[in-house]
């Protein structure tokens, strides 16, 4: 039996390997949530990775939200139930989510030109979000000076 990374004697999964299985290294500065849609939500498996996560796991990191589904009709599990499950988390997600249908990936590769665009677009956004502002040293640099005595 081969012992997986972050797999303790027990056979129970460490949070930073649950974090790593649901799409967030814990050395990256991002992540994303990827979920096929069954009954028009999220797995059930899905749902247990998330309860077994620590609350404060996911607290201000940026996030992909995707999904796939059988159909079209599905897309709005992203908005309705991924949205809210990241903002429970606390994660930052990024403003397009990427779904995909079965006519969209073939041979397990994403054929749709849309699809490709809108994975490219969520990219960029989680990759700036990551970023601090660059504002950020002087608000620092300002609030620093207000507090200090004069």
């Amino acid at each position: 039996m081969n012992k997986k990374a972050g797999a303790e004697p027990s056979g129970e999964l460490k949070p930073d390997t649950l974090l790593t299985v649901g799409g967030r290294d814990p050395f990256a500065q991002h992540g994303y949530v990827n979920t096929p849609v069954y009954r028009g939500s999220y797995t059930g498996h899905f749902k247990h990775l998330f309860d077994l996560i620590e609350k404060e796991a996911l607290v201000d990191v940026p996030v992909i939200l995707a999904a796939t589904g059988g159909g079209d009709k599905h897309c709005l599990v992203i908005e309705h139930q991924l949205r809210p499950l990241s903002a429970f988390l606390q994660a930052f997600a990024v403003p397009v989510g990427v779904y995909a249908s079965h006519n969209d990936i073939q041979d397990g590769v994403i054929s749709s030109e849309l699809v490709r665009s809108r994975v490219a677009l969520a990219v960029r956004q989680a990759a700036q979000l990551a970023r601090p502002p660059r504002s950020q040293g002087v608000a620092h640099s300002l609030s620093e000076a207000a507090l200090s005595p004069s």
